[in-house]
């Protein structure tokens, strides 16, 4: 008998509909590593941090990204962590580039390349507000956005369905239009102006994380191969 493990609801629904029977499908929720990046600043500057996690890919968001850069105040820095993908063969990250140049905001947007996990926490330590502006209403899970609810800063996420089954969990994301730069410009400013929604958001990623680190969702991949 063919069973089958998959990270969401919403993946669940795709087997089901391509012929799998729904008892042999077991959803378990993409785990979190147990990352604890501390808030030690290793900078003296006024500008706030907007940080977008993981491989460079186009569905992830990078030119809404720069579309809300462009209504920020100056002092606005957009840090994309992370470098092409090593399975992709793209021009995401040229892309990405020219389209910075285009927009001449050169001098506000840093790329770091790939990284290893001391110079993740040292640029997620050095943030102030993440985001994922992903564009595929398609997604199933992420990886990446399990880093920035570890990362200790309030999380906007767009609005698409696999982020919704993350909020539903924990009231963790501050949730916006994947189409509207305006809505995502105002909700960074809120976050960055509003302590009582940063330490609710905050504090709903710490839930999560804890309810869904390896140490607890691990276990239940193991039960399944068991059974």
């Amino acid at each position: 008998k063919l069973k089958g493990v998959v990270h969401s609801q919403i993946t669940k629904k795709r087997f089901i509909e391509s012929g799998f029977e729904a008892k042999n499908l077991h959803v378990v929720t993409h785990g979190v590593l147990e990352n604890r990046f501390l808030k030690e600043r290793s900078r003296d500057d006024n500008n706030i941090i907007v940080s977008l996690f993981g491989h460079v890919a186009s569905y992830k968001g990078y030119e809404l990204a720069l579309d809300i850069l462009k209504l920020l105040p100056s002092y606005y820095r957009l840090c994309v962590i992370g470098g092409r993908h090593p399975s992709s063969t793209g021009t995401e990250i040229k892309d990405f580039l020219l389209l910075v140049r285009e927009l001449e905001l050169e001098h506000q947007v840093l790329l770091t390349g790939e990284v290893n996990d001391e110079e993740a926490a040292f640029y997620h330590g050095n943030t102030d507000i993440c985001i994922a502006p992903h564009q595929a209403d398609r997604l199933s899970a992420s990886g990446a956005i399990t880093w920035s609810l570890t990362s200790g800063c309030p999380v906007i996420a767009s609005n698409i369905e696999a982020f919704r089954e993350i909020q539903y969990q924990e009231n963790c994301l501050l949730l916006c239009d994947k189409n509207s730069p305006h809505e995502w410009a105002w909700a960074i400013q809120r976050c960055g102006t509003d302590g009582m929604l940063r330490e609710k958001l905050i504090s709903g990623a710490a839930k999560y994380c804890e309810k869904f680190s390896w140490s607890n969702v691990a276990p239940l991949h193991v039960n399944i191969y068991k059974s």
